[in-house]
């Protein structure tokens, strides 16, 4: 069966019936292709009207049923969205596009094994089926499997390379395998294209910094450093002491250990985020809401969480975030975000919860991440895996000002003032107008 990806392509037909120039459809498949042409015209509560109808017409048909599915998935998050896509796959087993959906839906679930298992049931009926490839090169690459995945996206022979997913996924497995020529030379043009693509621009800003330009690094990651991200903001943090820039390298740190509990402010279209910008808390959180019960995508919960933390509402911001990552188990920004609202309300356990979720899909390739890690878990009480974290942070990092000042630090708070001083030493002497590692210092060498 060939692949039948569902585009939300606005045909000719469609585009009349949105200007009302075509009588009302009356036929669920009618209903189905008005329904994608206004999901292409961004009307998606038009498109959730229409979907309703369309079910009520014929509650049994899989077109249907795998359009209701894919608007609960958008609506509601995607553990919400698996019962439908078996809904379709229990009347026809072998619906291609229904069993990607799904299979897609899965692995962002953060269930590996069940997606592989759908990908293997696509492949056995469309042998060489290219999305079914690219998911299983995606998981490969998730369990840091790169030249798997690299082998797997090559058997897609070039059929999904103009999606910026494929592209994104080809620059990482370049990045990982020490391509860095090839990784920048892929994601630039994805860049280009997709200016606002945060991904592409951590990821091509890594390649840029891996390759000695430390100010492309800097100038590819700026558009994005507002956003609070700790590991955009290291980075650059990173390629600042390589310039020179010591007072600028001394802010970035600063901001990058000391995240806002609530996530980034946003910049954007909609009125929410016209009250968010004039400081109106209640009224964007207002706004945000109505949007996120029509869809709630995470970047609209971020702003919802985000409004009511700053309107004072913490309990309810609280709620939120507990539902998207209920709905979105394996979403590494709604785990960050969880980590940093746990870290500022010193909540240890909860913030170790995240932290490691995050960690068991990164790996101890982000020193930021383990120091965190390493500052909760001394929290708790479990000096030696603490102890254990900083020097993997530092083990991966030794660069980092904060890695070394970490690890320094916990390294006197367990008796090895010997070993620890030196390294808040260089941690003073990389940043020296960082006030914080000036008092760590002070406070070591007096005991």
């Amino acid at each position: 069966m060939a692949f039948r990806p569902d585009l939300r392509a606005v045909g000719a037909i469609s585009a009349l019936l949105l200007l009302g120039a075509a009588p009302p459809p009356q036929t669920a498949t009618q209903l189905v292709n008005d329904a994608r042409a206004r999901l292409a015209a961004n009307d998606f509560a038009g498109a959730i009207d229409l979907s309703g109808r369309a079910i009520a017409l014929a509650p049994t048909n899989p077109d249907v049923l795998l359009l209701s599915a894919n608007l609960v998935r958008d609506r509601f998050g995607l553990t919400a969205a698996l019962p439908w896509y078996d809904r379709v796959l229990q009347i026809k087993p072998d619906d291609i596009p229904a069993l990607i959906d799904k299979a897609a839906t899965l692995g962002d679930a953060g269930q590996s094994i069940a997606c592989l298992a759908v990908t293997r049931q696509i492949l056995a009926l469309d042998p060489g089926q290219p999305m079914a490839l690219y998911l299983q090169s995606v998981l490969a690459a998730r369990a840091g499997k790169w030249e798997v995945a690299r082998a797997l996206l090559y058997r897609t022979d070039g059929a999904l390379d103009d999606l910026a997913g494929v592209m994104l996924l080809r620059g990482a497995i370049a990045l990982q395998t020490g391509a860095t020529e090839t990784a920048i030379a892929t994601l630039s043009p994805l860049v280009e294209t997709q200016p606002g693509n945060r991904h592409a621009r951590r990821l091509l800003g890594l390649a840029l910094w891996r390759s000695d330009d430390d100010q492309g690094a800097l100038d590819m990651l700026q558009p994005i450093a507002d956003n609070g991200d700790a590991w955009v903001l290291t980075v650059m943090a990173r390629a600042a002491e390589t310039l020179g820039d010591r007072a600028r390298a001394a802010n970035l740190l600063d901001r990058a250990a000391n995240p806002p509990a609530h996530g980034p402010a946003w910049q954007g279209g909609g009125q929410g985020d016209v009250m968010m910008a004039a400081g109106q808390w209640p009224a964007a959180a207002g706004y945000y809401a109505r949007s996120a019960n029509v869809r709630f995508t995470q970047s609209t919960a971020f702003r919802l969480i985000y409004a009511l933390g700053r309107a004072g509402q913490g309990d309810p911001a609280g709620t939120v975030l507990t539902t998207l990552i209920t709905q979105n188990p394996a979403s590494l920004p709604a785990l960050r975000l969880a980590a940093s609202d746990a870290l500022s309300r010193r909540e240890w356990a909860r913030a170790a919860t995240a932290l490691e979720a995050v960690r068991n899909r990164t790996g101890n390739r982000d020193a930021l991440l383990i120091g965190k890690l390493s500052w909760a878990h001394y929290r708790l009480g479990r000096n030696a895996e603490a102890l254990e974290d900083a020097r993997r942070a530092y083990a991966v990092s030794p660069a980092s000002a904060l890695a070394a000042a970490d690890y320094g630090w916990l390294l006197v708070r367990a008796g090895d003032k010997a070993s620890g001083v030196p390294l808040l030493q260089k941690a003073v002497s990389t940043v020296p107008g960082y006030a914080p590692f000036r008092a760590k210092l002070a406070e070591a060498q007096k005991r």
